[in-house]
C-alpha cells in the first residue's frame, strides 16, 4: 500500500509540472496505473497449495473447425504419463 501511495503521490507532482492543458489527462493515467497496481497485488501471506495436476492416462480432444456450411473435425490424443 505505501509504495502506491509514493506512486500516486509521484504522479501528482508530475502533474503539476505538466502544462495546463495535459494535467487532466496526466492525472487520469496516474490514477488508472495506481489502481492497477493496487488490485493486481495478490497479498500473499498464506502457505502455499499444491496442484495435483492431470492423471496419468491417455485422453481424446476433437478439434472442429467451422467455415460457413463446411464442418471438419479431428481426434486428438494425448498421453499423460
Amino acid at each position: 500500500m505505501a509504495w502506491a501511495l509514493l506512486l500516486l503521490g509521484g504522479g501528482l507532482l508530475f502533474v503539476g509540472l505538466g502544462r495546463q492543458r495535459q494535467r487532466p489527462v496526466l492525472a487520469a493515467a496516474t490514477i488508472v496505473l495506481g489502481i492497477a497496481g493496487w488490485v493486481s497485488c495478490g497479498g500473499g501471506g498464506s502457505s502455499p497449495q499444491t496442484t495435483p495436476g492431470t492423471p496419468a492416462g491417455t485422453y481424446t480432444a476433437t478439434i472442429t473447425a467451422k467455415s460457413g456450411t463446411l464442418n471438419h473435425n479431428t481426434a486428438l490424443t494425448v498421453i499423460v504419463q
